[in-house]
């Protein structure tokens, strides 16, 4: 059953690679894509594949099999349709962050996020870099709040930033003990947020911030 199961994950690969090329895609895409899929299996640190992927070919077996075969196009079309690819997937781009960050493979998820930067639409900057810092500070390894701090600091200076880039940052700073800019960066949080579900938990902390200065 495993190997019928695989031969058709086989198929379909060389079923997408051909529309791809009949849509003037550029071949090489799909290598990229696969390479990124190695990087992130293996950067994982939590055991075994998913079962799910049990069925599938090897990861690395696909991308070679992908690279042989855009290597051999001839005059190959170079189109990657990245603003369109945008336009379509930003509106849930937010949500399949969260959802990526509640598989708790925290190592995989900076390899994907750190990825995602690397070809970020700039108002997606700010986005990315709070989610990165969520993927350290969630993990909880020696130095990750640090780093988290830092990736907070920098999501409030960039566009695209969510709301609660400021309370975590607030809140970064409060550990620290700057007390008066932790203040300053809540209440932003909550002139960006004010029907945010932890509104009280985060006047709560303003008000012991601002009564302890």
């Amino acid at each position: 059953m495993n190997k019928f199961s695989r031969d058709k994950e086989r198929e379909a690969d060389r079923i997408g690679f051909a529309q791809l090329l009949e849509q003037d895609y550029d071949p090489k895409a799909g290598v990229e894509l696969w390479d990124d899929m190695v990087k992130e299996e293996d950067a994982r640190d939590y055991g075994k594949p998913l079962p799910v992927f049990s069925t599938h070919p090897q990861t690395r077996e696909r991308r070679d099999d992908i690279k042989a075969a855009a290597d051999a196009v001839a005059n190959p079309p170079h189109q990657l349709g990245t603003e369109a690819y945008r336009a379509a997937t930003h509106p849930f781009l937010e949500h399949w962050l969260e959802a990526e960050l509640t598989r708790r493979m925290f190592a995989s998820s900076i390899r994907v996020i750190t990825d995602l930067q690397a070809s970020q639409a700039p108002e997606d900057a700010g986005l990315l870099s709070f989610y990165l810092g969520e993927a350290y500070r969630r993990r909880g390894k020696e130095g990750d709040k640090a780093q988290a701090a830092k990736l907070y600091a920098q999501a409030i200076t960039q566009p695209g930033a969510p709301p609660q880039a400021w309370r975590e940052h607030g809140l970064a700073l409060r550990d620290a003990g700057s007390k008066a800019e932790a203040a300053t960066a809540l209440h932003r949080y909550i002139e960006l947020a004010p029907q945010a579900d932890d509104l009280a938990f985060v006047t709560g902390y303003l008000s012991e911030l601002e009564t302890s200065r």
